[in-house]
């Protein structure tokens, strides 16, 4: 159940249901009878249905709202916040004695930034899912794409990346992969603007900074840079010695890169 915004009448009767005469509408609590309740964002209750929760936990017991019934609550609680409920308890916004209730056992998540090999493979689970909801073949994702959602930040965490992956493939069209080109302006704005492109730039010094740009990213490293820009490492190689950039050099060609055979004389 999402907590969070819910208005306060809405959240008691989503959570215990409610009675009007023969009218019953059972809540999330009767439901998960015998079960698990995930209460998502429960830092966003306010205050009343906190009070109700604490009674349920102390009691094993509710009443619908507007019903006079006892009803029996063997469910286990699971809950998630983004919030700092120790903050939110100073502050009297949330009760400290549901805090420690639901604190029993507690799991920190870092964010998403602070965890950034973990992007790519939840990403990839998440357009899986994605396109099965679409009714559509799942699709690739290009290495450039998969540096760009690694590198972001994603101040919106998991709910972020999913709503972007869901609309990445809503776009795709049948594509068999994915690129940055359908990434939503607002994040493309970013990296624009991380890489100082504005307005008015000529598109060799657009292409310039990203490129330099790119190559940091990669440590360097001009195989993997190339494969983020979609483009032939060749190519790669032109465009240094085109801008002058350190450590612009051709490839070797393939036969100058064996190793291990016997010269010839």
């Amino acid at each position: 159940m999402a907590c969070e915004a819910l208005p306060e009448s809405l959240a008691d009767t989503e959570l215990f249901g409610s009675q009007a005469g023969d009218v019953v509408r059972p809540g999330r609590l009767e439901l998960a009878e015998g079960g698990t309740l995930f209460l998502e964002e429960v830092g966003g209750l306010t205050l009343a249905p906190q009070r109700r929760l604490m009674r349920v936990l102390q009691r094993r017991a509710f009443e619908r709202i507007g019903g006079a019934e006892t009803l029996r609550a063997d469910v286990r609680l699971l809950a998630s916040t983004r919030l700092d409920l120790r903050g939110e308890v100073a502050a009297g916004r949330f009760r400290g004695d549901l805090f420690e209730a639901l604190s029993a056992l507690r799991i920190e998540v870092p964010p998403l930034r602070e965890r950034r090999e973990d992007i790519a493979p939840l990403a990839e689970g998440l357009l899986r899912e994605a396109a099965r909801a679409q009714g559509r073949r799942v699709p690739a994702m290009s290495a450039g794409l998969l540096e760009r959602l690694t590198s972001y930040d994603w101040p919106g965490n998991v709910r972020e990346l999913k709503r972007v992956i869901e609309d990445l493939v809503l776009v795709s069209k049948g594509q068999r992969t994915l690129d940055v080109a359908g990434l939503p302006s607002a994040l493309r704005a970013t990296h624009e603007a991380a890489l100082g492109i504005s307005v008015g730039m000529s598109q060799a010094e657009a292409e310039r900074r990203l490129i330099t740009a790119t190559l940091k990213h990669a440590g360097g490293d001009k195989r993997r840079a190339a494969a983020t820009l979609g483009m032939p490492l060749r190519t790669l190689y032109r465009r240094l010695t085109a801008y002058g950039l350190h450590g612009a050099t051709r490839p070797a060609p393939p036969s100058a890169r064996r190793t291990g055979g016997r010269r010839r004389s």
